[in-house]
C-alpha cells in the first residue's frame, strides 16, 4: 500500500508541480521538446520511488509507467487537432475548453488506473544493495535506537495520504480551476472591441489570472489546513482576505463575476479534498 501510495504521490508531482506552463505548451503545439521533457519528468519520479527494490525493476517499471503515460497524452493532444474530431457532434455541443476540461479527467483516470494495474502486476522486493546503504547511512546520521522508534511509530500511509492530498488539492486544484474558467471566459471574449477601455479590461484580466493561479494555491492550501484540523468555519476568512486585496477590481461587474466563480470552484475543490482526505483518514485507516 506504501508504494501505491507513493507513485500515486510521484505522478501527482511530475503531472502538476514538474509540468509548467511552458511544457504544456510545447505538447499542445506537438513540439517534441515538451513531450520529450515531460517524459523525463515522469522516468525520474517514478525510478527515485522504485530503485530501492533493484535496478532492473526500477527501469522495467518505470520505462512501461512512462510510456504508457506518453502515449496516452500524444493521443490526447492528437484528437485536439484533428479535423474529424473537431467536426463532430461532441464537439460542436460542448466545445473545445470544456472538452479540455472532461479530458483531463479522463487522462488523470486513465494514468491513476495504470499505475495500479502495472504496480498489481510487479512482485516487489527490496534490494540487498539498497538495505546494506540505508543501514550504513542509518549509522551516520541517525541513531540505532532513534530509527526502531520511527520505524514502528512513523505513519507512513497517512503522511503520504496527506501529501498526496495537498499535492493534488493544491497544484492539481490550480489547473482544474484555470480550465473552468477558460470554459466560461474564453480567451477572446475581452478582444472583441479596439477601444481603450476594453483593452484596459483585457489587461486587467490577465494580470489577474495570472496573480490568483498563485493566491490560489495559497487559497487551496490553508482551507485544507483548516478543514483537517477541524476549523472549516474559518475557511471564511480566508475568502474575506482575499476579497478585500481585490475590494478595487470587485467594482468592475465583469471582474466581480470573473472573481467570484473562480474563487467558488477553487475553495470547493479544497472543500471536497479536505472532506475526502479526513474521511479517509478517520475511517479507512
Amino acid at each position: 500500500m506504501t508504494l501505491l501510495l507513493l507513485l500515486i504521490l510521484a505522478h501527482l508531482i511530475a503531472d502538476f508541480v514538474l509540468q509548467t506552463d511552458a511544457v504544456v505548451r510545447y505538447k499542445c503545439e506537438e513540439k517534441l521538446i515538451g513531450t520529450s521533457i515531460h517524459f523525463v519528468t515522469i522516468l525520474l519520479c517514478n525510478f527515485f520511488v522504485i530503485i530501492p527494490y533493484g535496478w532492473y525493476t526500477a527501469i522495467k517499471f518505470t520505462l512501461i509507467i512512462s510510456v504508457m503515460h506518453i502515449i496516452f497524452d500524444v493521443i490526447k493532444v492528437s484528437l485536439k487537432t484533428d479535423e474529424w474530431w473537431n467536426n463532430t457532434r461532441l464537439y460542436k455541443i460542448f466545445t473545445y475548453n470544456w472538452l479540455s476540461l472532461i479530458g483531463l479527467t479522463f487522462d488523470q483516470l486513465f494514468h491513476l488506473i495504470t499505475i495500479f494495474i502495472v504496480w498489481k502486476s510487479f512482485a516487489f522486493n527490496v534490494s540487498l544493495e539498497f538495505m546494506v546503504f540505508l543501514g550504513s547511512l542509518n549509522n551516520y546520521l541517525i541513531p540505532a535506537d532513534l530509527m526502531t522508534k520511527l520505524n514502528t511509530s512513523l505513519p507512513i500511509d497517512r503522511i503520504l495520504i496527506m501529501a498526496i492530498a495537498y499535492t493534488g488539492t493544491t497544484f492539481g486544484g490550480a489547473v482544474y480551476t484555470r480550465k473552468f474558467i477558460d470554459c466560461l471566459y474564453p480567451s477572446n471574449k475581452f478582444r472583441e472591441k479596439d477601444n481603450t477601455n476594453d483593452n484596459n479590461n483585457q489587461e486587467k484580466f490577465k494580470s489577474a489570472k495570472k496573480i490568483g493561479k498563485y493566491i490560489g494555491l495559497f487559497e487551496r492550501f490553508f482551507i485544507l489546513t483548516l478543514i483537517l484540523n477541524g476549523a472549516i468555519t474559518a475557511v471564511a476568512f480566508v475568502m474575506t482576505a482575499k476579497s478585500i486585496a481585490r475590494y478595487k477590481l470587485l467594482e468592475e461587474e465583469e471582474f466581480a463575476e470573473y472573481f467570484l466563480i473562480g474563487t467558488m470552484f477553487s475553495v470547493s475543490i479544497a472543500i471536497i479534498g479536505g472532506i475526502s482526505t479526513k474521511y479517509i483518514l478517520n475511517t479507512i485507516l
